[in-house]
Protein backbone atom coordinates (compact mmCIF):
# COMPACT_ATOMS: atom_id res chain seq x y z
CA UNK A 1 0.00 0.00 0.00
CA UNK A 2 1.31 3.63 -0.79
CA UNK A 3 1.83 5.49 2.27
CA UNK A 4 2.99 8.63 0.46
CA UNK A 5 0.70 11.44 0.85
CA UNK A 6 -0.64 13.21 -2.36
CA UNK A 7 -0.90 17.20 -2.53
CA UNK A 8 -4.31 16.89 -3.02
CA UNK A 9 -5.16 14.60 -0.01
CA UNK A 10 -2.92 17.24 2.12
CA UNK A 11 -5.40 19.92 0.76
CA UNK A 12 -8.43 17.97 1.84
CA UNK A 13 -6.85 16.98 4.99
CA UNK A 14 -6.55 20.85 5.73
CA UNK A 15 -10.05 21.42 4.58
CA UNK A 16 -11.57 18.85 6.66
CA UNK A 17 -10.04 19.97 9.70
CA UNK A 18 -10.84 23.42 9.00
CA UNK A 19 -14.21 22.49 8.39
CA UNK A 20 -14.12 20.46 12.10
CA UNK A 21 -13.34 23.62 13.86
CA UNK A 22 -16.26 26.12 12.02
CA UNK A 23 -18.59 22.80 12.97
CA UNK A 24 -17.08 21.94 16.54
CA UNK A 25 -17.04 26.35 17.20
CA UNK A 26 -20.71 26.46 15.96
CA UNK A 27 -21.75 23.97 18.92
CA UNK A 28 -22.01 26.67 21.99
CA UNK A 29 -24.49 28.48 19.96
CA UNK A 30 -26.90 25.49 20.14
CA UNK A 31 -27.19 25.58 24.12
CA UNK A 32 -27.90 29.82 23.67
CA UNK A 33 -31.19 30.25 25.28
CA UNK A 34 -31.09 33.98 23.92
CA UNK A 35 -29.03 34.07 20.79
CA UNK A 36 -30.60 37.18 20.28
CA UNK A 37 -29.00 39.49 22.93
CA UNK A 38 -25.59 41.37 22.17
CA UNK A 39 -23.60 40.79 25.03
CA UNK A 40 -24.59 36.75 24.93
CA UNK A 41 -23.86 36.45 20.93
CA UNK A 42 -20.47 38.28 21.65
CA UNK A 43 -19.11 35.71 24.06
CA UNK A 44 -20.92 33.04 22.47
CA UNK A 45 -18.75 33.29 19.38
CA UNK A 46 -15.74 34.34 21.92
CA UNK A 47 -16.35 30.81 23.03
CA UNK A 48 -16.92 29.24 19.59
CA UNK A 49 -13.65 30.65 18.19
CA UNK A 50 -12.00 28.87 21.66
CA UNK A 51 -13.67 25.84 20.95
CA UNK A 52 -13.22 25.57 16.85
CA UNK A 53 -9.23 26.07 17.30
CA UNK A 54 -9.08 24.12 20.34
CA UNK A 55 -10.40 21.54 18.04
CA UNK A 56 -9.06 22.08 14.87
CA UNK A 57 -6.31 19.85 14.74
CA UNK A 58 -8.09 16.43 15.83
CA UNK A 59 -9.05 15.57 12.43
CA UNK A 60 -5.36 15.88 11.41
CA UNK A 61 -4.32 13.93 14.10
CA UNK A 62 -6.99 11.07 13.41
CA UNK A 63 -5.52 11.04 9.56
CA UNK A 64 -1.89 10.81 10.44
CA UNK A 65 -2.71 8.04 13.40
CA UNK A 66 -5.10 5.82 10.80
CA UNK A 67 -2.12 6.43 8.18
CA UNK A 68 -0.04 5.51 10.99
CA UNK A 69 2.64 8.23 10.56
CA UNK A 70 5.25 9.99 12.86
CA UNK A 71 2.76 12.87 14.52
CA UNK A 72 6.10 14.38 15.45
CA UNK A 73 7.69 14.33 11.92
CA UNK A 74 4.71 15.07 10.08
CA UNK A 75 3.80 18.29 11.87
CA UNK A 76 7.78 18.90 12.13
CA UNK A 77 7.93 19.26 15.73
CA UNK A 78 11.06 19.88 17.25
CA UNK A 79 12.36 21.52 20.12
CA UNK A 80 13.90 25.00 19.78
CA UNK A 81 16.90 26.64 21.61
CA UNK A 82 15.59 28.76 24.22
CA UNK A 83 18.17 31.83 22.56
CA UNK A 84 16.22 31.35 19.44
CA UNK A 85 13.14 31.77 21.72
CA UNK A 86 14.03 35.00 23.42
CA UNK A 87 15.37 36.62 20.26
CA UNK A 88 12.34 35.60 18.08
CA UNK A 89 10.39 37.84 20.92
CA UNK A 90 12.25 40.53 20.83
CA UNK A 91 12.02 40.96 16.61
CA UNK A 92 7.96 40.07 17.22
CA UNK A 93 7.72 43.02 19.19
CA UNK A 94 9.45 45.59 16.71
CA UNK A 95 7.71 43.74 13.41
CA UNK A 96 4.56 43.69 15.18
CA UNK A 97 5.06 47.73 16.00
CA UNK A 98 5.82 48.20 12.00
CA UNK A 99 2.95 46.12 10.75
CA UNK A 100 0.84 48.00 12.48
CA UNK A 101 1.67 51.18 11.10
CA UNK A 102 1.88 49.77 7.79
CA UNK A 103 -1.70 48.39 8.36
CA UNK A 104 -3.06 52.06 9.64
CA UNK A 105 -1.55 53.84 6.28
CA UNK A 106 -2.92 50.58 4.16
CA UNK A 107 -6.28 51.45 5.88
CA UNK A 108 -5.45 55.36 4.77
CA UNK A 109 -5.81 54.06 1.07
CA UNK A 110 -8.09 50.93 0.77
CA UNK A 111 -10.29 51.04 4.32
CA UNK A 112 -11.00 47.58 5.55
CA UNK A 113 -14.93 46.27 4.87
CA UNK A 114 -17.59 46.47 7.74
CA UNK A 115 -16.80 42.62 8.17
CA UNK A 116 -13.11 43.71 9.35
CA UNK A 117 -13.95 46.56 11.04
CA UNK A 118 -16.97 44.32 13.50
CA UNK A 119 -14.57 41.56 13.76
CA UNK A 120 -12.18 44.05 15.32
CA UNK A 121 -14.89 45.20 17.93
CA UNK A 122 -15.36 40.93 18.69
CA UNK A 123 -11.94 41.16 19.87
CA UNK A 124 -11.80 44.05 22.17
CA UNK A 125 -11.30 43.56 25.36
CA UNK A 126 -13.79 44.56 27.62
CA UNK A 127 -13.41 42.15 30.57
CA UNK A 128 -10.64 40.28 32.65
CA UNK A 129 -12.40 36.56 31.53
CA UNK A 130 -12.48 38.34 27.88
CA UNK A 131 -9.10 39.45 28.36
CA UNK A 132 -7.74 35.91 29.36
CA UNK A 133 -10.21 33.64 26.46
CA UNK A 134 -8.95 36.45 23.74
CA UNK A 135 -5.24 35.60 25.04
CA UNK A 136 -5.02 32.01 24.94
CA UNK A 137 -7.35 31.58 22.06
CA UNK A 138 -5.44 34.02 19.52
CA UNK A 139 -1.92 34.26 21.26
CA UNK A 140 -1.61 30.08 21.80
CA UNK A 141 -4.23 27.97 20.47
CA UNK A 142 -4.80 29.68 17.03
CA UNK A 143 -1.27 29.86 15.97
CA UNK A 144 -0.51 26.05 17.46
CA UNK A 145 -3.28 24.38 15.39
CA UNK A 146 -2.91 26.54 12.55
CA UNK A 147 1.10 26.56 12.52
CA UNK A 148 1.05 22.67 12.96
CA UNK A 149 -1.53 22.08 10.25
CA UNK A 150 -0.31 24.47 7.84
CA UNK A 151 3.27 25.14 7.55
CA UNK A 152 3.78 21.65 9.88
CA UNK A 153 1.53 19.23 7.81
CA UNK A 154 0.78 21.41 4.31
CA UNK A 155 4.07 22.73 3.62
CA UNK A 156 5.89 19.55 4.36
CA UNK A 157 4.10 17.64 2.43
CA UNK A 158 4.01 20.22 -0.62
CA UNK A 159 7.68 20.45 -0.31
CA UNK A 160 8.36 16.66 -0.16
CA UNK A 161 5.86 16.17 -3.56
CA UNK A 162 7.27 19.22 -5.08
CA UNK A 163 10.62 19.57 -4.82
CA UNK A 164 10.62 23.43 -4.43
CA UNK A 165 10.62 25.19 -0.62
CA UNK A 166 9.57 28.49 -2.12
CA UNK A 167 6.35 27.19 -4.36
CA UNK A 168 5.25 25.54 -1.15
CA UNK A 169 5.69 28.34 0.87
CA UNK A 170 3.86 30.70 -1.50
CA UNK A 171 1.29 28.43 -1.87
CA UNK A 172 1.22 27.21 1.79
CA UNK A 173 0.48 31.29 2.42
CA UNK A 174 -1.79 32.24 0.22
CA UNK A 175 -3.92 29.32 1.48
CA UNK A 176 -3.66 30.01 5.33
CA UNK A 177 -4.22 33.78 4.22
CA UNK A 178 -7.91 32.82 1.94
CA UNK A 179 -9.09 30.77 4.61
CA UNK A 180 -8.53 33.88 6.99
CA UNK A 181 -10.81 35.99 4.41
CA UNK A 182 -9.03 38.74 4.60
CA UNK A 183 -7.48 40.08 1.13
CA UNK A 184 -5.31 42.49 3.20
CA UNK A 185 -3.68 39.46 4.69
CA UNK A 186 -2.87 37.56 1.44
CA UNK A 187 -0.57 40.61 0.70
Amino acid sequence: MNQTLTVKTAFWVVIISILFALMVGSVPFLFSNSPFSETNSRSLSLLSMFVGQTFMIIPLFIFLRVRKKPIKEMLRIHSVPLNIIFTTILLSFGVVILLDEIDRIANLFLPQSEFLTQLSSLLAFDSLGTAILLLVTISILAPLSEELLFRGFLQKVLEESWKDVTKAVLITSMFFAFIHMNPYWII
